[in-house]
């Protein structure tokens, strides 16, 4: 099927309840979709380039209102995941929620705590519910109710130590407010706030730094393993090497060990 159609609604209004959803999980509700509705004349095998050609359709709907479903990698796992953004530059956060102007200014300021704290990307949640507190005048309670719907809303993710980092969600909607309000740290911009991975160019809080000339080089995790094989495979074409054994890097972000992760 290459229209738009009921079945292409159903699964956008699933992807709009869950906000991010795995792959898997998304293939499992393609699976049972392309069931109920048999003219979608799709089997069981290789689903995946169908689910994507599916979210093709889609999204040449969602692109005339500025809206588009994304499709980002886990920085841990790899996973991809699949995200509901606005592709307009000028809306923070608007497209998809209902944050008052005041409550949308104190969620940039949480994300910049987080982007400054560049050891680990992140910010413990008793400051983070401070700031709210500041900002917007609320009492702890009050600024706790936001600080908990942004996260039911998947903006941030909370670590099994209290502390708020960006979640997929965020690092997939909000992309080009980060470069644009941050840089991209490179060597025409060392000052740049926001790390970008060597081997994908997508945003690096979770994975390494490595040390290297002229700038350092970064890498999500799942990305260094894509890189030390490739590497490893063409080791007689490798002018660009970086040395990426284990006293050479650095850890981005926050310990893996404290994070919630989906397998």
């Amino acid at each position: 099927m290459d229209s738009y159609s009921e079945p292409h609604r159903i699964l956008l209004t699933y992807i709009l309840a869950v906000k991010a959803v795995q792959h898997k999980e998304l293939l499992e509700k393609f699976q049972i979709i392309s069931q109920e509705y048999e003219e979608l004349d799709i089997d069981d095998r290789d689903l995946s380039p169908k689910l994507r050609k599916f979210i093709s359709i889609i999204n040449s709907i969602l692109e005339k209102y500025s809206f588009k479903i994304d499709e980002l990698k886990h920085q841990i796992t790899g996973e991809s995941y699949f995200v509901f953004i606005t592709t307009k530059k000028d809306d923070f956060i608007k497209g998809s929620t209902t944050y008052s102007p005041p409550e949308l200014d104190s969620i940039k300021t949480i994300i910049e705590e987080i982007i400054d704290n560049d050891s680990e990307f992140s910010i413990g949640i008793v400051n983070a519910n401070q700031t709210l507190v500041n900002s917007l005048n609320r009492s702890q309670r009050d600024a706790y109710a936001l600080l908990t719907r942004l996260i039911d809303d998947g903006w941030f993710e909370l670590t099994t130590e209290d502390k708020l980092i960006l979640s997929i969600r965020s690092l997939s909607d909000l992309k080009q407010y980060l470069i644009d309000s941050y840089g991209i740290y490179s060597s025409n911009d060392v000052n740049g706030k926001i790390l970008q991975c060597k081997v994908c160019s997508n945003i690096v809080t979770l994975g390494y730094k490595c040390k290297s000339e002229p700038i350092d080089v970064n890498f999500h995790y799942k990305c260094l393993d894509i890189y030390n094989r490739q590497m490893a495979s063409n080791e007689d074409d490798n002018k660009d090497f970086i040395d990426t054994d284990k006293e050479n890097l650095t850890v981005i972000g926050v310990e893996v060990d404290t994070l919630k992760i989906t397998s």
